[in-house]
């Protein structure tokens, strides 16, 4: 199984859009990656440093904007503690470039988003 060891972590208060992203990445890749979906930050935070000490490679999957919280210091936080986490940014924002830059994210993907952007830029993260 190649990709066994990794987990996408999707943190997104919308539960249709978690639902559309698990259900595009499923049909990709079927059970050989674990999800796991988180209603906020807090919780995604604590949960990710469980993943992260059991060496498991992580994918994390976030919204920008989560229950009127936004991700900046949240990405802060992962940034300082788990660096080697790949994170990518699904979000209406209109200026990806500094989000990208401020957060050291490894992709910005604007919504709505196509099930290829999401499939291309996780191929990428898995090299």
């Amino acid at each position: 199984m190649k990709h066994k060891n990794w987990i996408i972590a999707f943190v997104e208060d919308e539960i249709l859009i978690s639902l559309a992203l698990r259900a595009q990445l499923k049909k990709k890749y079927g059970d050989t990656l674990t999800y796991q979906v988180y209603k906020d930050f807090l919780i995604a935070e604590k949960s990710i440093e469980v993943l992260f000490n059991s060496n498991q490679k992580i994918i994390l999957i976030s919204d920008y904007n989560i229950g009127g919280k936004l991700a900046d210091d949240f990405f802060t936080i992962i940034n300082t503690k788990y660096p080697n986490i790949i994170k990518i940014l699904i979000s209406a924002h209109e200026n990806p470039v500094i989000l990208q830059r401020d957060l050291n994210i490894f992709k910005f993907i604007k919504k709505p988003w196509t099930e290829r952007e999401i499939i291309d830029t996780l191929e990428k993260a898995f090299k």
